[in-house]
């Protein structure tokens, strides 16, 4: 999905240019069959186009607001991940410390433990936005002109363009 605040007309139409010939070859055969060949019996009545269409539009309607309702569940879900590691990663630096233990560890040893927890934390976030960004069956992603609009484009997504195991390497050790 791509979502930005605006879309300019050049890559609306530059992304769409084939569907726009392709549906105007369509509506333009029936039209001109009927014009110049004079096939009238082509011409089609308008309550059963109006039927039709008061059901695709409630169709849609239905359609919109379940993808609306799956959008803003994800980003409440996406917005706990947030507000938890933000409040875990306060914690890690705030909660260890030498207070209640028996063993006394230098400010060195600490910052490298709280490091390593959010470092692996982090690698979580990394993995998991990778995993959600991955191309699934059902987007029709792998369609030459959604390449052609990702090449195209000012729009680039890193998680296309950068693989996971090389942002893994910064956060996590060889054994990890």
């Amino acid at each position: 999905m791509y979502t930005a605040r605006k879309f300019s007309l050049y890559h609306t139409l530059r992304w769409t240019r084939k569907n726009i010939v392709w549906f105007a070859i369509i509506s333009a055969l029936p039209t001109l069959l009927y014009y110049f060949l004079e096939w009238h019996w082509l011409a089609l009545p308008s309550l059963p186009v109006s039927l039709i269409g008061t059901a695709v539009a409630f169709n849609i309607g239905f359609k919109n607001n379940n993808s609306y309702s799956r959008l803003w569940e994800a980003r409440k879900i996406w917005g706990g991940i947030v507000n938890t590691s933000r409040s875990w990663g306060i914690m890690c630096m705030d909660y260890i410390s030498t207070q209640f233990t028996d063993r006394e560890f230098t400010e060195e040893q600490l910052y490298s433990f709280k490091q390593k927890l959010i470092h692996r934390h982090i690698a979580w976030l990394t993995a998991l936005r990778h995993q959600l960004r991955s191309s699934k069956p059902w987007e029709h992603t792998h369609l030459k002109d959604h390449e052609n609009y990702r090449k195209y484009n000012q729009y680039k997504i890193k998680e296309f363009e950068v693989e996971k195991n090389q942002e893994l390497t910064n956060l996590l050790s060889e054994s990890e």
